[in-house]
């Protein structure tokens, strides 16, 4: 079962990132899904981002998609800050596939997959 939880809004679309890595938009006027795709692949960042117009902050915001679903769907007790893909490939930001992780677990996960 796929669950959803709102992160963000415009001034027509409200933005939901769901526990299978998808970021769904939906006008504010009707709740119609207007959109719903995975995010965009950052060559730079290496990883998927979803780009929108906060009105509140009055500018672009750029979020990294696996932090949305970690943030909203896993539980972070520790206070971690990195988010690792545990299959390793990036574009696969599904719950099950990503977890908190410690910038030591970072580093050894790095030397592990050369």
């Amino acid at each position: 079962m796929v669950i959803e939880k709102k992160f963000g809004s415009s001034k027509t679309l409200e933005h939901r990132i769901t526990t299978d890595g998808k970021v769904r938009s939906y006008r504010k006027s009707t709740g119609e899904l207007k959109r719903e795709y995975d995010g965009i692949f950052n060559r730079k960042r290496e990883k998927q981002v979803f780009t929108w117009g906060s009105e509140a902050a009055g500018k672009e915001i750029t979020v990294d998609v696996a932090r949305l679903v970690a943030e909203a769907f896993i539980p972070n007790p520790d206070g971690l800050k990195w988010i690792m893909h545990k299959n390793g490939v990036l574009s696969d930001n599904r719950v099950e596939n990503l977890e908190w992780s410690s910038s030591q677990d970072r580093r050894f996960d790095y030397w592990d997959a050369i």
